[in-house]
C-alpha cells in the first residue's frame, strides 16, 4: 500500500495543504513546531479515526482557523486498487468514506479490519518510529531486556512479552511453592485444616452409617415406585389423548361424508371472483349512466346559458374589424392623452414664460422688425461707444490724479529744502561779486569738475526741457561729489573753510530752478485735469439720453419697463413667444385629427354598446374595456364550443358505456348457464353450498393434523368407552402407589432428621459445609491460577520459537542489519530457548544486558526493520519516523538512510526530521520542506 497523495482541510496547524507525489521515501523537512508530528497524527486520523477527548492527555489537533476538521489520503497497491480515504468529523459521524476506481463510495465502519489490517494500537507498536522508544531502552532491567528484545524479534513489538510477564506476575501473586502469604497457599492450609476437623467429627457418630445405608435403601425403592408410576401415567395420557380426539375422529368422518355429498366441479375455480367482478362492474356501469345522463342535461343546459356567443359568431365580421383597427386606435387613444397633457404642459410653459418676463398671461408680443432690430441694434451701438468713451475717461482722469499727487509730494519735498529769500540773496551777490574766502583758491581739481559738469547740466536743464529733469539730477549728483571730494581734501590738509561754498550755492540754484520748473508743470496739469473733469460730465448725460432713447423705444414696442433693450436683442421674447405659441397651435390641431378618428371608432363600435347594455360608459371606458369584452366573449365561445364538445363525449361515452353494460349482461348469463341455474338465488345457493365444502375441506385438513401418526393409538382404544373404563382403573393403580412413595418418603425423612441431628450433634454438618465451601474456592483459585501459568508458558513458548515459515529469513535480516549498524563490529544475532544473545567480531557472544545504550538500540532497530520488511505480505502499510535517530552519529546516520531506502523498496516510509544534513543523501523530489 502507498499514499500517493495528503489532502488535509483542516487539522492543527494544517489547512487546506496538499502533499503530493510522494515518494516510497519520503522526507518531511522542518523545524520544531513545523508541523511534523501534526501530519504524522493526521495521517493515523484518517487510518484509525479522529483522537478521543476523553483521553485527557491526547492532542485533538482541532483546525485553528476553522476550517472543516479532517482531510484524505489517496492510496494505490490496496486490495481494492486505488482507493480514497476520506474523514470529516461532521460527517458519517467521523466514519472514513471509501471512494474506489468506478467513483462508488461506501462508508466503512471499521476501516483497520476491512482495508488495513491492523488496529491502531498494532500499527503505532509495529509502524511508529519515535525518540521515546529508544530512550525506553534505557529504563528496561537488565534481566528483562533479553526477553524484550525477544519479542521485538518474533512479534515486532514487546505486547506479548509484556502480557505473558503480566501472566506470571500475576500468578506468583497468588501462589509460591514455598510461600505462606500468597492467597492460594492460604487457601490450601485453610482447606487441610478442614479436612482433618470433620475426620474427627465423623469417627465420634456410631449409628451414622446405618443410617447412610437405609437412607439409600429407601431412595432405591423409591426409584423403582416412580418406574411403574411413570408407566401408568404414560398409558394414562395415551387413554386420555385417545378419549380426547375420539370426538375429532367422528367428526372427521362425519365431514367425509357430508364433502362427497355435494358436487360442484362444473364450476371454474374463480367463479365466485369473476361473478363479483360482474356485479360490481355492472353496478358501476348503471351508475355511470345515470351520471352520464345527468351530465348530459347538465351541458344541454350550458349550451343555452351562452347566448352571447351566438351573437358574436353572427357579428364576427365587425368584431374582426373593430379589432384590428384596435390597435391603432389604442395608440391614438394614448397620443391623444399624451397630446392633452403636452397641450397642458406648453399653456403652462408660456405662462410661466411670460410672467417670468413681466408680462399677463393674455398679454401678446409682436416680433421685431428688421427695421426695429436694427433701430434697437444702433441704440445698443451709441450706447456701448459712449460708455466705452467714459471707460477711457475714467482712466485718463485717474492717471492724471496720480500725476497731480506725485507733483505735489515733490513740491512738499523741494520747499523743505529751499533756503530762505535773504540767505539766497546774500549768497547769490557774492556769487556775482566774485568774493570767496581765501580758501577758495585752494579748490581740489574734483570741485572744478564737478562745478563744470553742473553748469553744464543746468545749461542743458535751460535749452532742453525734454532732458531737464536727467540734467537737474545729473547737476546735483555732481555738486554732491565735489562736496563730498573738496571736504575730504580740506580734513586731510587740515585747512581752515569760509561759511561761503559755491557748490551749495549752485546746489540751492538749481533745486528753485526745479521747484519753479514743478509749480508751472503742476498748474499746467491742474487744467488739463479740469478739461477731463468737464468731458467726464458731457459723456455721463450723453449716455443717460442715450438710455433714455431705448426707454422710449421699448415703450413703443410694447414691453415692460422692467425689459432692457440689451435682453430684447440678445433673447428676442417676442419671437419666443411666438414659437410656443406656434407649437402650442399644432398640438391643438394635431390632437383634434385624432380625436376624430376616435370619435368614428366609437360610432362604429355602438353595436357593441346596445347589444350589452353599456351605452353608459365613455369613450375611455370603452376602448379600456374593449380588449377585455372581446376577450370574454371569446372565452364565452371557447367554452360554448368545450360544451359542445362535451356533450358529444358524453354521448359517445354514454354509447361505449351501453355497449360495455350489455356486454357484461350476457357474460353474467352465461355464468348462471354454465352453473345450470336458472335465477341469481339459486347461484347462490350453489356458492354457498362450495364455500361449506370448502370450509369443511379445510376442517378435515385441521383434523387430518390432529390425528396426524394417531392411527395405532385408535386401533389400541377404538372404543371410548372401553377407555374410559381403563383409565379409571389405572387411577386407581396410581393411588396405591402415591401412598406408597407418601410412606417411604416419610420414612427417609425421618432418617434424614436422625443423621442431621447426629451431625449436628458432632458439629460434622458444619464442619461439612465448611469444607465444601474451602474445597470449591480453592478449586477456583487453583484453575486461575493455572490459566495465568499457563497462558505465560504459551506466550512466551511462542516468542522463542517464532513462526516456522518466516523465522530463517527473519533472522538473516536481522543479523544484515545489526551488522551495518555497528560497522561490522557485531556479526551474528542467536535466538536460544533463554531468549537472544549477539556474537561479537572477536568470538564473543553477550547478553543483551550487557551491550552498551548504543549497541542496544540498533540492535533493536534493527530488528523492528527486518520483522516490519518480512511481514510486509500481511500488512503492507507507511511507516512513520519522528526523529527516531536523532542520537545517532553521522556515520550511523547515513547507514540508516540507507536502510530506510532499502525497506521503501517494499513498504513505503515516511521520515519527519528536523535534520538539514539529510539535503546531502536524499534527492529534491524526496524532501518536503515544512514551513
Amino acid at each position: 500500500m502507498k499514499i500517493e497523495s495528503i489532502d488535509i482541510y483542516g487539522y492543527g496547524k494544517w489547512s487546506q495543504q496538499t502533499f503530493d507525489q510522494l515518494t516510497d521515501l519520503q522526507v518531511f523537512l522542518g523545524d520544531n513546531e513545523a508541523g511534523k508530528s501534526t501530519l504524522s497524527s493526521f495521517i493515523q486520523t484518517i487510518f484509525f479515526g479522529f483522537p478521543s477527548a476523553r483521553k485527557k492527555d491526547s492532542n485533538l489537533y482541532l483546525p485553528k482557523q476553522g476550517d472543516s476538521y479532517g482531510g484524505r489520503l489517496f492510496l494505490s497497491g490496496t486490495r481494492f486498487g486505488k482507493v480514497i480515504v476520506e474523514r470529516m468529523k461532521d460527517r458519517n459521524r467521523g466514519k472514513a468514506v471509501l471512494t474506489y476506481e468506478n467513483g462508488q463510495q461506501e462508508v466503512v465502519d471499521h476501516l483497520a479490519s476491512y482495508l488495513l489490517g491492523v488496529d491502531r494500537q498494532t500499527y503505532e507498536l509495529l509502524y511508529v518510529f519515535k525518540i521515546d522508544r529508544l530512550l525506553d531502552l534505557s529504563r528496561v532491567k537488565k534481566e528483562d531486556l533479553n526477553r524484550y528484545l525477544l519479542g521485538i524479534g518474533t512479534s515486532g513489538s514487546e505486547q506479548l512479552l509484556q502480557i505473558a510477564e503480566d501472566y506470571r506476575k500475576d500468578a506468583k501473586k497468588e501462589f509460591l511453592p514455598t510461600g505462606t502469604k500468597p492467597p492460594l497457599n492460604q487457601k490450601i492450609k485453610e482447606t487441610e485444616n478442614k479436612w482433618l476437623q470433620l475426620q474427627d467429627a465423623k469417627a465420634k457418630n456410631r449409628d451414622y452409617e446405618g443410617l447412610l445405608v437405609r437412607a439409600a435403601d429407601i431412595q432405591d425403592e423409591l426409584a423403582k415406585l416412580s418406574q411403574k408410576q411413570e408407566k401408568w401415567e404414560a398409558e394414562n395420557r395415551d387413554l386420555s389423548e385417545a378419549i380426547r380426539l375420539n370426538d375429532y375422529y367422528l367428526e372427521w368422518r362425519q365431514l367425509e361424508q357430508e364433502i362427497s355429498a355435494v358436487d360442484a366441479s362444473h364450476l371454474p375455480p374463480n367463479v365466485r371472483q369473476r361473478w363479483e367482478w360482474l356485479q360490481e362492474k355492472i353496478a358501476e356501469e348503471l351508475n355511470k349512466q345515470t351520471a352520464l345522463q345527468e351530465q348530459e342535461k347538465q351541458s344541454l343546459k350550458e349550451l343555452d346559458d351562452f347566448s352571447q356567443a351566438k351573437w358574436y359568431r353572427d357579428h364576427q365580421a365587425e368584431w374582426d374589424s373593430l379589432n384590428h383597427a384596435f390597435t391603432k386606435i389604442s395608440s391614438a387613444f394614448n397620443e391623444s392623452l399624451f397630446l392633452e397633457k403636452n397641450r397642458r404642459e406648453e399653456e403652462a410653459e408660456l405662462i410661466l414664460f411670460k410672467r417670468a418676463m413681466g408680462l399677463q398671461s393674455e398679454q401678446m408680443l409682436q416680433p421685431l422688425t428688421a427695421e426695429k432690430m436694427q433701430m434697437a441694434e444702433s441704440l445698443l451701438e451709441k450706447e456701448k461707444q459712449i460708455s466705452h468713451d467714459l471707460t477711457d475717461l475714467n482712466q485718463a482722469i485717474s492717471q492724471k490724479e496720480s500725476h497731480l499727487a506725485s507733483l505735489e509730494m515733490k513740491i512738499k519735498e523741494l520747499l523743505a529744502e529751499r533756503w530762505a529769500d535773504g540767505r539766497f540773496k546774500d549768497w547769490q551777490s557774492k556769487a556775482e561779486q566774485g568774493k570767496a574766502d581765501v580758501q577758495s583758491n585752494s579748490l581740489s581739481i574734483p570741485m572744478m569738475v564737478s562745478f563744470v559738469v553742473a553748469i553744464i547740466a543746468t545749461m542743458i536743464a535751460i535749452f532742453a526741457p525734454a532732458l531737464r529733469l536727467v540734467a537737474i539730477g545729473a547737476a546735483v549728483l555732481s555738486v554732491g561729489a565735489g562736496v563730498y571730494f573738496s571736504k575730504k581734501a580740506k580734513v586731510m590738509t587740515n585747512h581752515p573753510t569760509d561759511e561761503f561754498n559755491m557748490a551749495d550755492y549752485i546746489q540751492q540754484a538749481a533745486l528753485r530752478e526745479r521747484l519753479k520748473e514743478l509749480t508751472v508743470e503742476e498748474q499746467g496739469e491742474q487744467e488739463s485735469f479740469i478739461q477731463l473733469l468737464n468731458r467726464q460730465e458731457e459723456l455721463e448725460m450723453a449716455l443717460e439720453k442715450e438710455k433714455d432713447n431705448q426707454r422710449e423705444w421699448l415703450n413703443q414696442a410694447a414691453y415692460p419697463l422692467n425689459f432692457s433693450l440689451e435682453t430684447v436683442v440678445r433673447e428676442e421674447p417676442a419671437q419666443k413667444i411666438a414659437e410656443r405659441e406656434q407649437k402650442l397651435s399644432a398640438i391643438i390641431e394635431k390632437q383634434a385629427l385624432i380625436e376624430a378618428s376616435l370619435d368614428q371608432w366609437f360610432e362604429d363600435a355602438d353595436f357593441i354598446r346596445q347589444q350589452l347594455r353599456l351605452t353608459h360608459l365613455s369613450r375611455s371606458d370603452f376602448v379600456g374595456q374593449f380588449t377585455e369584452l372581446r376577450q370574454a366573449l371569446i372565452l364565452e365561445e371557447n367554452m360554448a364550443n368545450h360544451a359542445e364538445e362535451k356533450l358529444a363525449a358524453i354521448t359517445a361515452q354514454k354509447a361505449d358505456l351501453e355497449a360495455s353494460l350489455a356486454k357484461h349482461l350476457k357474460e353474467r348469463q352465461d355464468i348462471l348457464e354454465a352453473a345450470k341455474v336458472e335465477t341469481e338465488a339459486e347461484f347462490y345457493n350453489l356458492l354457498h353450498a362450495k364455500d361449506q365444502q370448502a370450509e369443511q375441506k379445510r376442517r378435515q385438513k385441521f383434523l387430518d393434523e390432529q390425528l396426524h401418526d394417531k392411527e395405532a393409538l385408535f386401533k389400541r382404544y377404538p372404543d371410548k368407552e372401553q377407555a374410559l373404563k381403563r383409565l379409571a382403573n389405572n387411577k386407581n393403580h396410581l393411588v396405591v402407589i402415591q401412598e406408597d412413595i407418601k410412606r417411604l418418603q416419610k420414612e427417609e425423612v425421618s432418617c434424614q432428621h436422625e443423621i442431621r441431628l447426629l451431625e449436628e450433634g458432632g458439629t460434622y454438618s458444619t464442619l461439612l459445609q465448611e469444607y465444601a465451601v474451602a474445597e470449591t474456592e480453592m478449586r477456583d483459585m487453583i484453575v486461575d491460577w493455572a490459566k495465568k501459568v499457563v497462558a505465560a508458558e504459551w506466550l512466551e513458548e511462542t516468542l522463542r520459537y517464532g513462526k516456522d515459515d518466516r523465522l530463517p529469513l527473519l533472522l538473516d535480516d536481522m543479523t544484515d542489519y545489526f551488522v551495518r549498524l555497528t560497522a561490522g563490529n557485531y556479526r551474528r544475532i542467536i535466538f536460544r530457548k533463554s531468549g537472544i544473545k549477539v556474537q561479537h567480531a572477536s568470538g564473543t557472544i553477550y547478553e543483551p544486558f550487557e551491550l552498551s545504550q548504543g549497541t542496544v538500540e540498533q540492535l533493536y532497530i534493527a530488528m523492528r526493520f527486518a520483522f516490519i520488511k518480512n511481514t510486509a505480505d500481511i500488512a503492507n502499510l507507511p511507516i512513520l519516523i519522528d526523529d527516531g535517530f536523532v542520537n545517532f552519529d553521522s556515520s550511523r546516520k547515513a547507514t540508516m538512510y540507507e536502510l530506510m531506502a532499502e525497506l521503501s523498496q517494499s513498504i513505503q516510509v515516511f521520515f519527519f526530521t528536523f535534520d538539514d544534513t539529510v539535503g546531502e543523501i536524499m534527492s529534491q523530489e524526496q524532501i518536503n520542506v515544512l514551513n
